[in-house]
């Protein structure tokens, strides 16, 4: 199982992609239910056989908010026993 914080294009949809076609189960944090669902959809139909296959989830996760990521964890923690990959890839700006 992995937490994925997601940008909807880029390395970080690539990483959450191939670890779902080899088998992980991938949470995409991302504030933006929308992007992420369009991001889930996008992997989907490059490749069906994750259609339906629960390896795709959205997170919902507020990086600005100190509360909103500890909800996050909690929510991950209520239903996974393990996080065996954390891939982080943000961008920043003052």
């Amino acid at each position: 199982m992995l937490l994925k914080p997601l940008r909807s294009t880029g390395i970080g949809l690539h990483i959450a992609e191939q670890l779902a076609i080899h088998g992980a189960k991938v949470y995409l944090a991302c504030r933006s239910e929308a992007k992420a669902l369009e991001a889930i959809g996008d992997i989907e139909k490059r490749n069906p056989t994750l259609k339906a296959s629960g390896r795709l989830v959205w997170q919902s996760l507020d990086l600005s908010s100190i509360c909103a990521s500890k909800r996050a964890a909690e929510e991950i923690a209520s239903k996974e026993q393990h996080l065996h990959i954390l891939s982080e890839n943000l961008g920043a700006w003052a």
